[in-house]
């Protein structure tokens, strides 16, 4: 399951919502930035979720607006939830970052490009970094004890990604060859 499904089938769980309730809570709580969750995406999550039997959908008007769509989650959804919810909790590494797969296959590009995307990337880490920060004070003091976790794990994350970042960094300054050789020894071990 996709981290947009359980996020929705867990903002439904209480009871039910439109989307723009469900984006509310999203940006509200910050999982825009740390979970990289858009409004589109759960638009189409919805849609999919309904397809799939997880969601039902009824219309409901509210004073002088447009009928809404109102998502309640089904009993199919909630075994779905729970099923996946007990995976993220085992879950022992991220699935969806290309990071590590990248870093692996740099066949084929300069060693000065490789180190010039790995210091946009530290950049750009350290920008969301500064936002889990905010997110973090804003917090500070109230009951939101796993909220405050959670932030505080997505920190700890960061930096290891940025020293990750570094250190490959650091490779291709000592090794700058380093992926033709790796590419040069996998073709003597496999003989392709």
């Amino acid at each position: 399951m996709a981290k947009n499904e359980l996020v929705s089938l867990a903002l439904l769980y209480d009871q039910p919502k439109h989307a723009y309730a469900i984006n509310s809570i999203i940006k509200d709580i910050g999982l825009e930035h740390w979970a990289h969750l858009s409004r589109a995406s759960i638009y189409s999550t919805l849609l999919r979720l309904q397809k799939q039997g997880c969601v039902k959908v009824t219309s409901a008007k509210v004073g002088r607006t447009p009928p809404r769509k109102i998502y309640a989650i089904t009993a199919k959804g909630r075994k779905r939830l729970h099923d996946e919810q007990v995976a993220a909790l085992r879950a022992t590494v991220e699935p969806d970052s290309l990071f590590p797969l990248g870093t692996t296959f740099l066949f084929g590009m300069p060693p000065t490009e490789a180190r010039a995307h790995c210091k946009a990337r530290i950049t750009d880490l350290k920008s969301i970094l500064s936002h889990l920060d905010e997110e973090h004070d804003s917090y500070e003091g109230c009951e939101m004890e796993v909220a405050l976790m959670v932030i505080r794990a997505a920190r700890k994350h960061i930096h290891v990604e940025i020293e990750s970042t570094r250190e490959l960094m650091n490779l291709l300054r000592r090794r700058p060859r380093y992926y033709d050789d790796l590419l040069a020894g996998m073709k003597e071990h496999y003989k392709y």
